[in-house]
């Protein structure tokens, strides 16, 4: 069986003022093109399919339609695509596509293979047991991201966010070592798909780590070697943990701030046969490019023409910073804009003289006050497990008139 391993699309995700669905599209149809090109047999996608727990029936069905439209010949030749539920993800919505899939088409039980054809979406612990056109059975177990709904019990009360996600982990590992057990009662390789935050892995957006009182962390020793492969997703930047080509984060299918603009982006495709996971190969995606400019004047205007081409400023996104005098700040401003059309986040500091006065808010911030908020809140909370809870409450504050010049 050839199995292709993705996460964290995050469909229907925003960078301050642009919609990134366009972006994301451009990926899906590029992973197509891949799964026929590669022959697979399912497509893994290891948490945060949507980007918003609370997204509305629009944007879902729009998302939806467009992987619709990726994947209908992939899923029509006889393909299954896997997607699990990640922190981004709402576990109720889906439950109820689940369950409508279930009344139209029923999971076999037992040792019966599902069938292939679909897209499944799991945001409860399970083992799935898949087929491959060459008729190779493998067991795959499904780790969602775990949270309180799935795994507390009505009346079990935390006093905290460390030790809410402490009870978090344990009943992760729980699920997880039953997984195991359900695995090994059967004579066939096995592949685990987890959303979770392993240990010491690395982020793309800080130089620290992540730890129990920021999100549910595993330690890669509780990974158990009866997996031929673990495909994780969660954490945005490609990986191998504990320099083991078999257990690995995908990465996310684009990137998703500034703080990514670096990370080279990708899918993973790796053969399980009876033996066990063959090498895996990662292949590129073409992922848009993000510029972070701090620009000084005028005179900064020519190198930025000869260092980015007309075609990167048209697709790019850029975050800037103006540090100019005051008499150039709006002449500057719109400089930039016009150069690159999907700028997303702007920053200004005037200097007068030389020294660099306090910091004020200009113009430009004013004009995107919303988009530049919540892009920096976006960007600083960006794996953080309060972050959706954050944002909405930074939403409620922001609902004031726009400046406008």
């Amino acid at each position: 069986m050839r199995i292709l391993h993705t996460s964290d699309w995050h469909l229907n995700d925003k960078l301050g003022r642009h919609e990134r669905q366009p972006d994301l599209r451009a990926r899906m149809e590029e992973i197509a093109a891949l799964l026929k090109a590669e022959a697979v047999d399912v497509m893994l996608i290891a948490g945060d399919f949507f980007s918003d727990r609370h997204a509305r029936l629009p944007e879902l069905r729009a998302a939806l339609r467009d992987f619709q439209e990726a994947f209908r010949p992939f899923l029509h030749a006889g393909g299954t695509a896997v997607a699990i539920s990640g922190n981004h993800d709402s576990e109720d919505l889906f439950e109820l596509l689940r369950t409508t899939q279930d009344l139209t088409a029923s999971v076999p039980k037992g040792d019966g293979a599902v069938p292939p054809g679909r897209l499944y979406l799991v945001a409860q612990p399970m083992v799935l047991l898949m087929a491959g056109r060459d008729g190779q059975k493998v067991q795959v177990a499904l780790l969602p991201y775990p949270t309180p709904s799935v795994h507390f019990k009505r009346d079990e009360v935390f006093h905290s966010a460390e030790e809410r996600n402490q009870l978090l982990r344990s009943r992760a590992v729980i699920s997880l070592q039953q997984q195991v057990t359900k695995c090994s009662s059967r004579p066939l390789p096995s592949v685990l798909v987890a959303h979770l935050h392993v240990r010491n892995s690395e982020l793309s957006h800080s130089l620290y780590r992540l730890e129990e009182r920021d999100d549910v962390v595993l330690d890669s020793g509780l990974i158990s070697p009866a997996f031929a492969y673990t495909a994780l997703g969660h954490i945005h930047r490609a990986q191998e943990i504990d320099r083991s080509a078999y257990i690995r984060y995908s990465g996310s299918i684009e990137r998703m701030d500034v703080a990514e603009r670096d990370d080279a982006k990708g899918v993973v495709v790796v053969e399980i046969g009876a033996q066990g996971a063959g090498p895996p190969r990662v292949l590129p995606l073409d992922a848009t490019a993000i510029f972070d400019e701090e620009i000084h004047g005028p005179e900064d205007l020519p190198r930025l023409e000869e260092t980015y081409t007309a075609a990167q400023r048209e697709r790019g996104y850029l975050r800037y910073r103006l540090r100019c005098r005051a008499q150039d700040e709006q002449s500057l401003d719109r400089a930039v804009r016009r150069l690159f059309p999907r700028w997303y986040s702007a920053a200004v500091e005037i200097i007068d003289g030389g020294p660099i006065a306090a910091a004020r808010v200009s113009s430009a911030q004013m004009r995107d006050i919303r988009g530049t908020t919540r892009a920096f809140v976006e960007e600083s909370l960006r794996d953080h497990p309060d972050r959706e809870a954050a944002l909405g409450r930074l939403e409620s504050l922001l609902l004031v008139p726009e400046v406008r010049s």
